[in-house]
Parts: structure tokens; C-alpha cells; sequence
């Protein structure tokens, strides 16, 4: 049997990888290949495209890269119409992923939808009801978004949130964590070029200040991806002296250890706060994008927040900054009000809300279960 799969991001690249492992472990003949990253690669898949380093949120921002994008996804086409796969298993990516599973789809391919288009978060009915035509499978991550989907008709599976499971295992590989006392500030820039070239130097310059006000503070800086490393390394050197050591091994191990977290907009605030670390969410878009969603599609209206810990809570539990907000002094206000409190989250409310313990094993089960039909 044949799979392909296609993970257009970071974040998603990782998912698809732990849901991929527990899949093999099910029926290891088995076979997968298609779009995805380093985390994909190291589980065994046949990576023969990466758009990672192509991924951005907003119009303008995705305007650099529109036409490469369109050359690999015609590529992806014909592979998929040459190699006839029993189904395809999208991962989250809706602008590259929902139009391959109309296409999978029109080919009378299976079409399996883990992380779906968040219709439900900010859309409308007819959007859900709309993406769901095309799916076979959707693999909800959210209990809102399994409700959503099945009253669009579209068969779907929840057990839970997949991150409590993947980041325990992480932490227990790594020996369980770093001193919790390092009064270090953890910076996560993301891995979209447009979000560090944009949110970096904010970062520099707050963790500057902090770094003036109190010299026994720690900067560290995640490197999400490697194809970012050398940006973000370049960066540093060009806009700081500050002494800041860079991370590429042991994420959830370092976020543990952290006192705080300064982070772009994504799946890195809930990550920390499932683990329990303060963090902020910080992010800028483009003038025309942001005016885009706040007047035509009215994302403000719809949504209270824009963090996903604040969004199921349905409460400030992290601090955002968007826009003209998510200036240096800002990020360093929330900072040091954090530091001063010495606070680790109460999350307990939060990761109860994402669902069963242990729900890879399951929703690998479902998939196959529903292949063997």
C-alpha cells in the first residue's frame, strides 16, 4: 500500500511525522512519500519536495514565493497521477494541501485530512461544508473541529490533541529537562522567512533591554528549521552584541527549562503552555494583509483572540501583541511583570481540554481501519 503525504510546514512536517511512526508500527509494509521536512525524512518517508522554507501566512507575504510554489504542486500533481497512491494524507497547509485534496479527490484517491482548515475557528458553514466535499477522512485535533465537520457531512475521527503525547515522550528522551531556575529567556522567531525577517529584530531589541536591566539573564534561541539558521545566526550578528546561544536539539527540554518565552504566532504557544513556561504571543502582518482580515473577512469579529491557548480558554491567558503592539518595550513589559511574579501557568485547564492522553496509537488505527476497507 501506498501513501502519499504532504506537509507544507515546520509544525505540520512534525505531526505528520509522529502520526507516520505510529502508522508503521500498525502495518510497517506500508509505504510513504511526498512533501514534507526533516521530520518526515528521519521516520523513513520519501521526502521528494520541501516547501518548508516557502511557507507564509497573509497575501502579500506569499506573494515572493507563488510562482516556485505553483511549479512544485503541478510537479506534485503529475506524481500523484503517476503513481496512482492508495490515498493521500494531508497535513495542515491549506493553501497547498485542500487544493491536492480536490485534485486527489477528482482522481478517485482516497483523501485523509489530518489538522484540517480551521473553517471552524474563523469561518463560515458553507466554508466547512465546502473543504469536507473533498475529504474522505478528517483526523480532527480539536473537539470544536470534530463537531464542525461532522455536522458538514465529512466522516472524522477525535481522540484528543496529539502535542501532550509528543511533547512528554520528547522531554523523557531528553532526561526530563533543564534547571528550572535558569532565568532564561527562550526566543522562538518562527520558521517562515517573512515572520523572522519582520519579528527578529523586535525580539533583539527587547531582549537588549532586559539584558541592560539585569545582567544575570540568559538568552536562547530556538532554531525551528535548519534552512533558518543561517538568517537568523547572520541577523543576530549584524543587529546585537548580546551574547545568545543557539538551539537546534532538545526543543521541549529548553522551553521547560525556561523562565520565559517570546515566540511568533502558532503552534509554539501552546506548546509552551502545555508545558506550563509564560510566554507572549507577538506577530505582524503586512498593513494590507492585516486590513484584509479585519475588514473583509472580519476575522476580528469571529475571533476574540488569536493564540490557541486564549482561544480554547476563551480568556487572556497569554499575552498577545499584534501590529503596532508588538513593539520591544511591550515584549518587555510582559517580561519583566512575569519574572517579577516567578510564575509557572496553570495549565491544568488547557491540557484538559485537548483530549485524551495518548490519541497517536488510536487515530493511527482509524487510518488504517479505514485504508483496509
Amino acid at each position: 500500500m501506498k501513501i502519499f503525504v504532504s506537509a507544507g510546514e515546520t509544525s505540520g512536517d512534525i505531526h505528520a511525522a509522529a502520526l507516520v511512526s505510529e502508522i508503521k508500527l500498525i502495518d510497517p509494509s506500508i509505504h510513504f512519500f511526498g512533501v514534507g521536512s526533516e521530520a518526515l525524512k528521519k521516520v523513513g518517508v520519501n521526502v521528494v519536495e520541501d516547501i518548508s522554507p516557502k511557507g507564509s501566512i497573509g497575501l502579500l507575504e506569499a506573494l515572493p514565493n507563488i510562482f516556485s510554489i505553483y511549479k512544485v504542486f503541478s510537479k506534485i500533481k503529475r506524481l500523484i497521477r503517476e503513481e496512482k497512491p492508495d490515498a493521500v494524507l494531508l497535513v495542515d497547509s491549506q493553501g497547498f494541501n485542500l487544493p491536492l485534496a480536490k485534485y486527489a479527490k477528482s482522481l478517485g484517491i482516497k483523501t485523509i485530512y489530518y489538522i484540517p482548515p480551521q473553517e471552524w475557528l474563523w469561518g463560515t458553514k458553507k466554508g466547512i461544508q465546502k473543504v469536507a466535499q473533498y475529504l474522505d477522512l478528517v483526523l480532527a485535533i480539536f473537539k470544536k473541529e470534530e463537531e464542525a465537520y461532522k455536522e458538514a457531512g465529512a466522516e472524522t475521527l477525535y481522540f484528543g490533541h496529539p502535542l501532550p503525547e509528543i511533547i512528554a515522550e520528547e522531554i523523557a528522551q531528553d532526561g526530563g529537562g533543564v534547571s528550572e531556575n535558569s532565568r532564561t529567556i527562550l526566543v522562538c522567531p518562527g520558521s517562515r522567512t517573512h515572520e523572522v525577517k519582520t519579528l527578529f529584530p523586535i525580539f533583539l531589541e527587547a531582549c537588549k533591554i532586559l539584558h541592560d536591566k539585569n545582567k544575570n539573564l540568559k538568552f536562547k534561541v530556538l532554531i525551528a528549521s535548519s534552512w533558518i539558521e543561517s538568517l537568523l545566526r547572520h541577523m543576530a550578528e549584524e543587529l546585537s552584541d548580546l551574547k545568545i546561544e543557539f538551539i537546534r536539539e532538545g526543543k521541549y527540554k529548553e522551553m521547560k527549562g525556561s523562565s520565559f518565552i517570546i515566540a511568533t504566532s502558532g503552534t509554539i504557544n501552546l506548546e509552551a503552555s502545555i508545558i506550563g513556561t509564560p510566554n507572549i504571543m507577538v506577530y505582524k502582518l503586512s498593513p494590507l494583509t492585516y486590513w484584509i482580515g479585519k475588514n473583509i473577512l472580519k476575522i476580528d469579529k469571529k475571533l476574540q483572540f488569536f493564540s490557541m491557548p486564549n482561544i480554547l480558554l476563551k480568556r487572556k491567558f497569554i499575552p498577545e501583541l499584534i501590529q503596532k503592539e508588538a513593539t520591544p518595550e511591550n515584549i518587555v513589559r510582559e517580561v519583566e511583570v512575569s519574572l517579577q511574579k516567578g510564575e509557572i501557568l496553570d495549565n491544568m485547564e488547557l491540557v484538559m481540554l485537548l483530549g485524551d492522553s495518548k490519541p497517536l496509537e488510536k487515530l493511527a488505527r482509524g487510518v488504517v481501519d479505514f485504508l483496509r476497507r
